[in-house]
């Protein structure tokens, strides 16, 4: 049996994603490591790119403060398809990006601290240390500040976490939830 895809994931690569203009929608730090991955080797920098959540979907399908999916009209306005729209030569493919265990670990535990533009932050990251700017790792950098900053955050809470979350094991005859 071979494993489904989740039901928010387009099949198609992250950059054919991008040079349609569409977002890359990624829930956890793997499915963001693979995009990430590839955008890197084809050379899309950080601007080009949307990010989002699969749970955004529906707030990126309609209007933002009603919910209300877009109109008929609105869409019969518009005097291009994704077809028609202009593209640009893909850029020449790039070796596999080197990323060093010190700042992938803090790329992933940023990863779990929960703000809006985390995917695109983190990506602006790498894009930068692979452009040879290894400053971005560094606390006097304003991308390493914020860095740093979040995997406090996350390790922090983490801290929080184990010292005063407690458990009681209930009996099992007492039903779910057992603690």
């Amino acid at each position: 049996m071979t494993a489904q895809p989740a039901p928010h994931a387009d099949p198609r690569p992250a950059a054919e994603l991008v040079r349609a203009g569409q977002p890359l929608m990624v829930e956890t730090f793997a499915e963001w490591r693979e995009a990430a991955r590839e955008l890197l080797i084809h050379g899309i920098p950080p601007e080009r790119v949307t990010w989002g959540a699969p749970h955004m979907g529906d707030l990126l399908a309609g209007d933002l403060f009603t919910g209300a999916p877009p109109s008929a009209e609105a869409s019969d306005n518009s005097s291009t398809s994704p077809t028609e729209l202009p593209t640009e030569p893909p850029a020449p493919l790039r070796p596999a990006p080197h990323i060093p265990r010190s700042l992938m670990e803090m790329l992933q535990a940023a990863a779990c601290c929960r703000v809006p533009d985390r995917w695109a932050f983190l990506y602006r990251v790498i894009w930068r240390w692979q452009l040879g700017e290894h400053d971005v790792q560094s606390p006097a950098d304003e991308d390493g500040a914020r860095l740093h900053a979040m995997v406090k955050a996350v390790h922090r809470e983490e801290h929080d976490m184990h010292a005063y979350i407690r458990f009681r094991e209930r009996a099992e005859e007492a039903g779910p939830p057992r603690f």
